[in-house]
């Protein structure tokens, strides 16, 4: 299961959707027996934006624009698919976490 969620998962940003992910896919992520889908499918999102590089001090902005585009996505589902709109939350809060982190590293380089 958690290998299919991984297969069926596909970067959104800079694609122009309405939502994501697609409806289909959607109606399984959803469904209360699909929790190793789900993780599958937020570690498959995760692995595929790859590597990122920055300039020392510009922090966190990158994750914050895609946790904001997370968020309008959550936003579509979260009346009619409530786990899957917690599943792409929780992906919008991993990225902001992880923007806190190079915000931090951007500071301690201008410290230096």
């Amino acid at each position: 299961d958690y290998t299919v969620g991984a297969w069926l998962s596909d970067w959104p940003l800079n694609k122009g959707q309405e939502y994501w992910p697609d409806e289909v896919i959607a109606e399984l992520l959803d469904q209360e027996d699909c929790e190793d889908i789900r993780r599958g499918f937020c570690t498959g999102v995760r692995n595929a934006r790859g590597v990122t590089s920055r300039m020392p001090y510009d922090g966190g902005k990158r994750e914050r624009e895609v946790a904001r585009e997370f968020r309008r996505f959550a936003s579509y589902w979260e009346e009619s698919k409530p786990s899957l709109a917690a599943m792409i939350e929780n992906l919008a809060k991993s990225y902001e976490h992880e923007a806190r982190r190079h915000d931090e590293d951007g500071l301690w380089n201008q410290e230096s």
